[in-house]
């Protein structure tokens, strides 16, 4: 999917959304998207890969509660000659259907503006992904099958 024109969404009472710009709000961001993803805590590896990728010039996201509460998260890709994936985008269980997943998308799509990315992309691992994509404004630009064993 890839970005037309980007539609804010609403701020979420109760959600900051923040650079995971520190050991800390890594490791925060990383515990959140595991969790949303239904994968182990994270592993001093899993941290050092995503803070590697931020500091090579990608991006990192941490939303958090008002409490501090790490509820989710995601990142933007070390840019390629203008071209940067946003990725691993997740909401905690509990913290679903309140439109944050909508919010950390835009604030990706700024982010990778932010980089001088002029070509935001990523893909929806399935359908419902896709509706929270689109309703800020990326829409299906092509379609990738992924075989595994």
């Amino acid at each position: 999917m890839t970005m037309s024109d980007l539609v804010e969404p609403p701020l979420v009472a109760g959600v900051e959304l923040v650079p995971a710009d520190s050991d800390d709000t890594v490791f925060a961001m990383a515990t959140a998207l595991n969790l949303a993803y239904g994968e182990p805590p994270p592993t001093p590896a899993d941290v050092a890969s995503h803070a590697s990728s931020r500091d090579r010039g990608g991006f990192a996201l941490l939303a958090r509660s008002a409490t501090g509460e790490p509820i989710g998260g995601g990142f933007v890709t070390v840019p390629i000659d203008g071209v940067a994936e946003l990725a691993g985008i997740g909401v905690v269980p509990t913290w679903r259907r309140r439109g944050i997943a909508a919010a950390i998308t835009a604030r990706l799509v700024l982010a990778a503006r932010d980089l001088d990315v002029r070509v935001p992309f990523l893909m929806a691992a399935d359908d419902h992904a896709a509706r929270v994509y689109t309703r800020v404004g990326f829409r299906t630009t092509g379609r990738v099958l992924h075989i595994s064993r």
